[in-house]
This record gives structure tokens, C-alpha cells and sequence, in this order.
């Protein structure tokens, strides 16, 4: 049979889940700034030559602080 973990013993009110919190939403703000870059083609030229860099620029941070984030199992 399966292993039985004691719930009891963990205290969810001292647990830090802050972690989970932070890689949920630039997982979520990632998916914002993909989606705009898919709807650039709608755009105006001048437009797009302006926004292109600057989603770029900033789905690369975004996924350069999702790296950073510390692991957890």
C-alpha cells in the first residue's frame, strides 16, 4: 500500500508560498506579452518597428527573473 504522510503536521499558515505566487504570475505576464507580439502583424508598420523592441526587451527580463527564481521541489 501507499505511504501515509501526517498533514497534521504542517503548518500552512507559517508555510512561505511566496515562491509559487511569483513564478504564477510571470508565467502569466510571459503569456501577456506573447500574446501582444502575436497580434503586432495587425498593427501599422510604424507600429510594430516600435512595440517589436520593446516586447523583446521585456519578455526577456521576465524570463530571465523566472530563471532566477529559487527551485522547489
Amino acid at each position: 500500500m501507499g505511504q501515509q504522510i501526517d498533514m497534521g503536521r504542517i503548518d500552512f499558515k507559517q508555510a512561505d508560498f511566496g515562491w509559487v505566487h511569483s513564478h504564477h504570475d510571470l508565467l502569466i505576464e510571459i503569456s501577456k506579452v506573447e500574446m501582444a507580439m502575436e497580434h503586432l502583424e495587425a498593427r501599422s508598420e510604424q507600429e510594430r518597428a516600435a512595440l517589436r523592441p520593446k516586447l523583446e526587451s521585456r519578455i526577456s527580463r521576465l524570463r530571465d527573473e523566472l530563471k532566477d527564481l529559487p527551485a522547489h521541489a
